[in-house]
């Protein structure tokens, strides 16, 4: 397995284990964050297992695109 599958795998596990405390205290609002996030890094270490390419994206340069056209 890549370092970095390992690595996002962790993150992975981490927000999921987040996610089952979140939910037996019913805060069930960070609980779906965290299973969504969960679910994200979990995806994103199996392209990176795979070689399937990333595309980054972030709000801010949707924003910069939408000024600039």
């Amino acid at each position: 397995m890549k370092d970095d599958t390992t690595i996002w795998l962790k993150y992975a596990e981490e927000n999921l284990e987040a996610t089952k405390t979140l939910l037996k205290d019913s805060l069930y609002n960070p609980c779906l964050h965290n299973a969504q996030q969960s679910v994200e890094k979990a995806l994103k270490a199996l392209m990176i297992e795979l070689s399937i390419p990333i595309q980054k994206t972030h709000i801010g340069a949707v924003f910069h695109s939408a000024q600039h056209s």
